[in-house]
């Protein structure tokens, strides 16, 4: 469990909205250079 100090709502949605992208971007980044590896294993 994430526990968050934040003024409200609003705030709240803010922050975990702004980690959420990051998560996002890392996973889509994750996924692209699997997939590059992959190609590259399977053209050996």
């Amino acid at each position: 469990m994430i526990k968050l100090e934040v003024p409200d709502v609003v705030t709240a949605i803010g922050v975990l909205g702004t980690a959420l992208k990051r998560e996002l971007f890392l996973l889509d980044k994750n996924i692209l250079d699997t997939k590059k590896k992959l190609k590259v294993f399977e053209e050996c």
